[in-house]
């Protein structure tokens, strides 16, 4: 039975409230049954971020009404804790029949986690291809020209700086620069003006 799923599960009549939901769905909102029934879903339940199979949701509502005409909806909805905290949800809903009256239930899942954790992994993808370019050009360099140019060309291509810049300080005194190369957006090699904050 639903009640005992792992996953959160949420009821909805075909006027778009809440009528019933499982322990999960009770643990995920940080609310029992009673406390989600009785304030309007737009407190728990915010605008589509995407969507998929059909025009995107603009919300919980929107989701109701697609699957109740008979969609099978699967979007990612902004959604609130009963402490305010807001989460990122995956929502595939459908519709079932009760009692002669039409119903949405609602699987919602926390994928907010996955995000970060995706990100965090897609940073750490992107420091080791730069490392492994940048040993690549410090291998192959013969020139220290070849070696500032690889290493900007590596750092933005594969680190995505938006620019890099190898510089040599012409006189300390005046505070000068020297770009000796340059990668990523278009940058003058020229002596520049350190600027002073």
């Amino acid at each position: 039975p639903t009640y005992m799923a792992t996953d959160a599960f949420v009821l909805f009549g075909d006027d778009g409230l809440i009528v019933g939901c499982n322990r999960a769905a009770e643990r995920l909102f940080g609310a029992m049954s009673r406390a989600l029934r009785e304030v309007s879903p737009t407190r728990w339940f915010g605008p589509s971020q995407q969507a998929s199979e059909g025009a995107a949701a603009s919300g919980h509502l929107q989701v109701i009404t697609r699957a109740l005409a008979g969609e099978t909806v699967l979007c990612i909805l902004m959604c609130r804790r009963a402490d305010g905290q807001t989460f990122e949800a995956e929502v595939r809903a459908g519709r079932f029949e009760e009692h002669g009256r039409n119903r949405v239930v609602a699987a919602i899942r926390d994928v907010s986690n996955e995000k970060e954790a995706a990100q965090r992994l897609l940073h750490v993808t992107r420091s080791r291809t730069v490392l492994s370019d940048l040993g690549q050009v410090l291998v192959r360099s013969d020139s220290e020209e070849a070696l500032l140019a690889g290493a900007c060309r590596a750092l933005t291509e594969a680190g995505g700086y938006i620019q890099c810049w190898g510089v040599r300080i012409e006189s300390e005194n005046a505070c000068r620069i020297r770009i000796l190369a340059a990668g990523g957006e278009p940058a003058r090699k020229e002596t520049q003006p350190v600027q002073e904050k």
